[in-house]
């Protein structure tokens, strides 16, 4: 992107400022600040009062708190479009002075934006911005993936904890199941144990009853008792062996044998206590021995019913043992028939297929149910901690998204994986990714920044666009951050450019420098060389001093001539306008001469006087010519000044050599009257008027090299030609009129040779003093108008003075010479009215004399419109100085202008491009924006789930830990109601159970857990216990 010309723009802007000031309102300006000042107030403007220039250095340096608009306008582009090494650069030392100079790459370095400035620092703020868009939108699609990859995880871990709550379920109704066959089955064993103790006891009943009949056989009912015991006491081994058998799994069966065992035992007691009361009986009672034979049947009896009550016991604890310890095909094994007798036959396949159990027996199915219990519990605990390192995963997810302080419960992973809590510490703060806040802080931050860069980026456009009231603009609170609000009044008001944009406000500029490109054109010439005009006028102004010096060495006595006459000078300048009435009464002494020249010269001296007459008429009208030309000349431009001010300097020394040769002449016709009267005096009178006429052409020579000189040096002071044109134009009118008088007279002498003609000439001579007075005049005019229009360069006062006092004295010499001559005049006339013969003549010579005077009154005005000239030059020439140090600037300004112009249209096609880039970035800025919302919103119901996960988590922990409380009964055959209360972090619950011990080796519990807090869901447990 082009640079934006802000250097070449605000020197335009600033002459615009002074000539628009000038243009718009000429006279209240004009009023306001006089014309020496404009000039004087332009270049302060530019430059700043105080500024000093090092030319060994080429360092520009400004006073402290300067307003100099050059300065301004380096700052304004030294900030806008930065610097390079080498470049222009303003530095500012201790004492708020400011400097131009080169640039260095230390100052680059020591700059904030490296040198780059605001265009360069706007290109890298739009870089930023893209690249911040890119890394939101990357950012973006992490989180997605993230967020994906969370519910994903969190799919699965749903997935698994409802396996895992499926195989409880299911192990719990297998567990259920298994308990319920357990107690079928001990249901079974308590029965028949029953059954048999009941029928034992039937049949002790029996004996006693019969006991007191025992009247004999004593010895055979002791040997039938003996037998019983033995029979018991087998049935009490076989007892004890099925105990040994089942090692001590079943209690129950032990002690069912145990307690037959001791009423067997008990029986015995009670048949030994019989017996001895029988024996007693029997010896006291020998009648009671008819009975015995009835005892001993009933002994027998009860014998077979002992007998048949332990082989139903022994086949009961064998079926007992057979279903503990289980059968296969080909084993002995009791089986019961349809009307519950028991008998003992070989198994087949078809008894094991139809045995519940498969003829694996209790033991078997309790040891496979305990390995199936010890695998549910081992993959309870797995799916426990997986739930546990799930949840402690939702909770690392939640804790990434919405961050974590100090003090905080975290969760940690170690290098193995495996998830714990811990309280985080101000290191695990420090060396989170986020420094704590969360994905969700995170991306408030990036979207916070992304806003702020979207609005900093329309706040470029807004500075670039301007804005105006009800608008809405971007402006930065105190803290930095923006805002897009409504633009009020005072935001216009206070706005730098007034709401208007970098764009408009450039675009003003060039119009204003559209109007300011001729000017400055016509002006850059003139300043580019001031300086070396300055130069060469000061070397010349020397020169001039060393040249005067010579002349006044050279003509010591007219120096001394001149000199005597100074006390006059203060009279004459008194007298200053009694030339005209010296000019009136040496047309007197035309007349008079005229009529003197009717009465001596012959016609053909009379016709070459006449012609010469007309030839110096013709000279004179040449000389309303030059004047003329001088009028038309002050309207043209300022140019070649060096070469004229030569020319000048040579015209100056001309014209004091003219002067110097006049007063010879007159000192030398002075003498050639009182010599002569004759014809020869009449021809010296023509030689003479001859010498005058050539005098009279130098003269018009030096007009004419001094009109060329005025012409090229007055031009540069604009606002005086409109004055200048009209001096000039009436000035070209009396010189028409002139040569129309001239002509006519011409033509009329011609005709004549008589009295009529000399008298016409001498009118015509009058007429032509009269009008070379009033060409003087004309001169002196436009001498006066054009010393009053250069008085703008106060460096020259001095020069100007001294130069005016040098005119004065010329003029006043000139007056002493005319003063002079007319005391030669009555001198001449005294002699003519003496001498009778030469009075024609010296009648002549006294016209020519008046000629001479008129002519010498012409040369005069001239000189002092040379002088003038001289004057109004050495003003155009301090005014040149200022035109060309103007027109540097303005050139530089055109050139700066041009290329302000390209810049501008190359800011313009880029604030075009920005404005595209800025809608595009505000459009992806709006598509991150709903997706960020998007995503929020997915974060906010992924956070709940992951919230309600979390307290559902909790909740369980704090259901198992209460559940896990509950204890289960420790003695055999009681029943147990429990209570216990658990929780996990903030949640709690309450459990209560109820439990029941079969026996020392089997024991089962089930317990239901509720959580405290509200929406809490209820657990439950059902357990049992076998242990060996």
């Amino acid at each position: 992107m082009k640079k934006f010309n802000v250097k070449a723009l605000s020197l335009a802007v600033a002459a615009a400022v002074v000539s628009g000031a000038a243009a718009a309102e000429e006279v209240n300006f004009a009023q306001a600040v006089t014309e020496k000042n404009q000039g004087k107030a332009a270049f302060f403007t530019v430059f700043g009062e105080g500024t000093t220039f090092d030319k060994d250095t080429g360092k520009l340096t400004f006073k402290k708190d300067s307003d100099a608009l050059l300065l301004k306008t380096l700052e304004l582009e030294q900030t806008i479009n930065g610097f390079a090494s080498g470049s222009n650069f303003i530095t500012t030392d201790a004492n708020g002075k400011k400097t131009v100079r080169k640039a260095t790459n230390e100052d680059i370095e020591a700059d904030s934006l490296k040198g780059v400035g605001l265009a360069g620092g706007l290109t890298a703020v739009n870089a930023r911005v893209d690249k911040l868009a890119e890394e939101t939108s990357a950012a973006l699609d992490d989180q997605d993936e993230t967020i994906e990859e969370l519910k994903t995880a969190i799919t699965t871990n749903g997935t698994r904890i409802a396996e895992v709550a499926t195989g409880v379920n299911d192990l719990n109704k297998s567990v259920t199941k298994m308990g319920e066959d357990i107690s079928s089955k001990f249901d079974e064993v308590d029965s028949e144990i029953s059954k048999a103790s009941s029928e034992l006891s039937e049949s002790i009943e029996k004996v006693s009853e019969d006991v007191t009949a025992v009247n004999t056989r004593v010895d055979s009912l002791a040997q039938d008792t003996a037998d019983a015991k033995a029979a018991a006491k087998a049935a009490e081994d076989k007892v004890t062996a099925l105990s040994a058998n089942v090692d001590s799994k079943v209690t129950e069966a032990k002690d069912a044998a145990k307690a037959a065992e001791d009423k067997v035992t008990a029986l015995s007691a009670n048949i030994d206590s019989k017996v001895k009361e029988a024996k007693d009986a029997a010896a006291n009672a020998v009648d009671a021995a008819s009975k015995i034979d009835a005892v001993a049947e009933k002994a027998d009896k009860a014998n077979k019913a002992v007998d048949e009550l332990a082989e139903r016991a022994a086949l009961s604890i064998a079926e007992n043992a057979q279903q503990i310890d289980g059968f296969k095909e080909g084993d002995e094994i009791v089986v019961t028939d349809a009307d519950g007798v028991k008998s003992v036959k070989k198994a087949t396949k078809e008894d094991v297929e139809q045995d519940e159990f498969g003829g694996l027996g209790l033991k078997e199915v309790v040891a496979q149910h305990d390995q199936s219990f010890a695998d549910l519990t081992a993959e309870t605990e797995r799916a426990k901690k997986a739930a546990e390192q799930a949840a402690f995963a939702a909770i690392e997810n939640a804790q990434e998204l919405n961050g974590f302080k100090e003090k905080d419960e975290i969760i940690v992973t170690d290098d193995n994986g495996v998830k714990s809590v811990k309280t985080a510490t101000e290191e695990d703060v420090k060396a989170d990714e986020f420094k704590g806040l969360g994905l969700k802080e995170a991306v408030k931050d990036t979207h916070k920044a992304a806003a702020q860069a979207t609005l900093a980026a329309i706040e470029n456009a807004q500075e670039l666009n301007g804005f105006q009231e009800g608008d809405q603009i971007v402006v930065t609170k105190d803290d930095g951050s923006k805002v897009i609000r409504t633009a009020t009044k005072e935001d216009v008001e206070n706005a730098d450019f007034e709401g208007m944009g970098l764009k408009e406000v450039v675009a003003a500029h060039d119009e204003t420098l559209d109007g300011l490109n001729k000017a400055v054109t016509e002006n850059s010439e003139a300043l580019v060389k001031t300086a070396a005009v300055v130069n060469d006028i000061s070397a010349d102004v020397n020169a001039n001093k060393a040249a005067l010096e010579e002349q006044k060495e050279a003509n010591e006595g007219f120096n001394n001539a001149i000199a005597s006459l100074d006390e006059d000078i203060s009279t004459l300048k008194k007298v200053g306008l009694a030339a005209a009435g010296a000019l009136e009464a040496n047309r007197q002494d035309i007349d008079a001469n005229k009529a003197a020249i009717d009465k001596k010269a012959d016609k053909a001296d009379f016709e070459e006087l006449a012609k010469y007459t007309a030839d110096m008429g013709k000279k004179v009208n040449d000389i309303g010519d030059e004047v003329t030309s001088l009028s038309d000349a002050t309207t043209t431009a300022v140019a070649r000044i060096d070469e004229d001010i030569v020319t000048l300097k040579k015209a100056g020394l001309t014209a004091a050599d003219a002067l110097e040769a006049n007063r010879q002449d007159i000192d030398a016709n002075k003498a050639a009257i009182d010599k002569k009267a004759d014809k020869a005096d009449f021809e010296e009178l023509a030689k003479y008027t001859a010498d005058m006429g050539k005098k009279v052409n130098d003269i018009g020579d030096t007009v004419t090299e001094l009109g060329d000189s005025t012409k090229e040096a007055i031009a540069a002071v604009e606002q005086d030609i409109v004055t200048l044109k009209k001096v000039g134009l009436n000035a070209a009118d009396a010189l028409e009129a002139n040569r129309q008088d001239i002509d006519a007279n011409k033509a009329a002498i011609e005709k004549k040779a008589d009295k009529a003609d000399f008298e016409e000439l001498a009118k015509y001579t009058a007429d032509m003093g009269k009008k070379v007075n009033d060409i003087g005049d004309t001169v002196t005019e436009l001498g006066d108008s054009t010393k009053e229009a250069i008085a703008a360069v106060e460096q020259d006062i001095v020069t100007l003075k001294k130069v005016g006092l040098n005119a004065a004295d010329a003029l006043e010499a000139n007056r002493q010479d005319i003063d002079a001559n007319k005391a030669a005049i009555a001198e001449n006339t005294a002699a003519i009215d003496k001498k009778a013969d030469k009075a024609d003549i010296e009648l002549v010579k006294k016209a020519a004399v008046e000629a001479e005077k008129s002519a010498k009154s012409v040369q005069g005005s001239v000189e002092v419109a040379q002088k003038s000239a001289e004057t109004a030059e050495s003003h155009a020439k301090a005014a040149k100085t200022s035109a060309d140090a103007a027109n540097n600037v303005a050139s530089a300004a055109q050139t700066a202008a041009a290329q302000a112009q390209d810049a501008v249209k190359a800011n313009a096609a880029q604030v075009e491009a920005n404005k595209a880039n800025i809608a595009t970035l505000q459009t992806a800025s709006n598509q991150h924006a709903a997706g960020i919302a998007k995503n929020s919103a997915r974060i906010d119901s992924l956070d709940k789930n992951v919230a309600n996960l979390r307290k559902e988590t909790r909740q369980g922990l704090a259901a198992q830990a209460a559940l896990s409380g509950l204890f289960q009964p420790y003695s055999v055959g009681k029943f147990n109601v429990t209570a216990a209360l658990g929780g996990f972090k903030s949640d709690t619950a309450v459990a209560v159970g109820a439990g029941y011990r079969f026996n020392e080796n089997f024991a089962a519990k089930a317990g239901l857990a509720v959580g405290t807090s509200s929406g809490g869901s209820a657990s439950y447990n059902v357990g049992v216990n076998y242990e060996w």
